[in-house]
């Protein structure tokens, strides 16, 4: 198995109920298996069975009202 982790900020969370938003539209991507995030830096830490492309990520994100940011 080829397990990848990804790490990228979200923009625009401000709140307990934007983390759980975000962190279940991150969950729902088939093959993600763990979301981590940090509230007060926007921190996204994301491990999968797989590789998954950023466009997946950035969909769901602002899917959800927030601002993917991919910073390498």
């Amino acid at each position: 198995m080829n397990y990848m982790k990804y790490q990228f900020t979200v923009n625009k969370m401000s709140c307990e109920h934007c983390k759980g938003r975000v962190h279940d539209a991150l969950l729902a991507i088939n093959g993600v298996d763990k979301v981590d995030i940090d509230l007060g830096t926007g921190s996204v830490s994301v491990e999968c069975s797989g590789e998954i492309g950023l466009d997946v990520f950035a969909t769901a994100i602002e899917e959800e009202g927030y601002i993917f940011v991919w910073s390498n």
